[in-house]
């Protein structure tokens, strides 16, 4: 019996789940994550992660490779993947072992991937015809699967939204036992073990042996992979509360069996626990020191896609977009007339000031948020970037932001675009 291939829709949660779930069962076969019409794929052989290759342009073998300074720039013009490494290969333009550590960079490129598309779909090929080879083990990637996706996370993953996912008043993790992987709990052990007790974010810093600001991406990528659950405890304003209420969206469930006779898994879509939608903070939140508290945020929300400068998500309604951005506009607009903030600090006040009236502009206007969407599903989707003239000062407290500009478009309308509902 032929075991058939099986698909889901695609997000960054899932996708931590499912490598993690086709490594444990021993998955042979092709991973495809799709995007429109384009696609990468992923190679598994007996659950070792072996090979990548892109149908994207800039993802092609021979364009890595020009670009790695490994070959010249014209003598793998435009050759698929198969045909560059036949050429290659037959020719000897790369050494071996320089050949071997360009595919386990690529290798790391096309897992990350995953984190950074918030989108599209995936889908399972297995491929029972190698069922009987005999692969050296010499030829299995050395690409450690949790360290390429722990540092993916950290790099892929917006840390606010992290940080108000995970930090989310009454959230408290708790060690599943439903799930088992062996290699992602051996390289978390001293963390899990000293998770005996429900436990909040609060009381994990400084209790755990991870850095404080790595935190939140640990138990954002254990809860996907479903080594933590996720519950709610519910406080009342008599007596705090002693047990806890499991929550129903980020529940993580076991990791589907094979529903066939075949050695090959079939991987059914399951619960994908989903990032909660609370925003970054809208009102200034007190640490004792103003200007690093913007800084941060400064940090947190440029060079982000419009969905993430507000700290949502592409599911958030029409209302809580609306919102956001009025609470955020209206206090960078306090700001930037504040006269006691240093120069730089008013300036990165000012940056995203801009860009909530970029982002305001667009998702208040339906065709313009249609577009925006399509962008996004996809994965080219403009993200809110400030250029400004090298070298140009601020200009004094109380003038308009306008004179900035925001990525490779200018937003007309100002501060006035608030007042009138979007309508510049």
């Amino acid at each position: 019996m032929k075991s058939e291939s099986v698909s889901g829709q695609h997000s960054p949660e899932e996708w931590v789940r499912l490598l993690f779930t086709l490594q444990a069962t021993g998955f042979t076969g092709t991973l495809c994550l799709s995007s429109g019409k384009k696609s990468r794929n992923l190679l598994f052989l007996q659950g070792h992660l072996v090979e990548f290759w892109s149908d994207f342009k800039a993802e092609t073998l021979s364009r890595s490779l020009t670009n790695s300074k490994l070959v010249p720039g014209n003598s793998l013009s435009d050759l698929s993947d198969s045909e560059t490494e036949m050429t290659i290969v037959s020719e000897g333009l790369v050494a071996n072992t320089l050949l071997e550590e360009h595919q386990a960079e690529r290798l790391t490129h096309g897992i990350k991937v995953g984190l950074k598309q918030t989108s599209g779909s995936w889908t399972t090929h297995p491929r029972n015809d190698l069922d009987g080879v005999e692969v050296s083990r010499s030829l299995y990637s050395t690409v450690d699967l949790w360290d390429v996706l722990w540092q993916g996370v950290i790099e892929a993953r917006d840390s606010g939204e992290l940080l108000a996912w995970c930090g989310r008043e009454g959230r408290v993790f708790t060690r599943s036992h439903q799930v088992q992987l062996p290699f992602v709990e051996a390289a978390n052990q001293t963390f899990l073990d000293g998770l005996k007790d429900a436990s909040s974010l609060g009381q994990l810093i400084g209790a755990s042996d991870v850095r404080p600001e790595h935190l939140p991406a640990r138990l954002w990528i254990l809860t996907a992979a479903g080594i933590l659950q996720l519950s709610e405890v519910t406080l009342t304003s008599s007596e705090p509360a002693q047990e806890s209420k499991e929550i129903a969206s980020p529940a993580v469930e076991k990791p589907a069996k094979p529903t066939t006779t075949d050695s090959n898994p079939v991987i059914s879509p399951s619960a994908q626990p989903r990032m909660s939608r609370s925003p970054l903070p809208t009102e200034h939140r007190g640490t004792g020191n103003r200007i690093e508290d913007l800084r941060l945020e400064h940090e947190q929300r440029m060079d982000r896609d419009y969905y993430a400068f507000l700290g949502l998500t592409p599911d958030a309604e029409a209302g809580e977009l609306r919102d956001v951005a009025r609470k955020l506009a209206q206090r960078m607009n306090a700001l930037s007339r504040s006269r006691d903030l240093p120069d730089a600090t008013r300036q990165q006040v000012r940056d995203m000031l801009a860009g909530v009236q970029r982002v305001y502009g667009t998702f208040t206007d339906r065709k313009r948020k249609e577009d925006y969407d399509a962008k996004m599903r996809a994965g080219a989707a403009p993200a809110i970037r400030v250029r400004t003239q090298s070298g140009a000062t601020p200009p004094p407290a109380g003038t308009s932001s306008r004179s900035f500009q925001i990525g490779d478009e200018s937003e007309s309308g100002g501060w006035g675009l608030f007042k009138k509902g979007g309508k510049s």
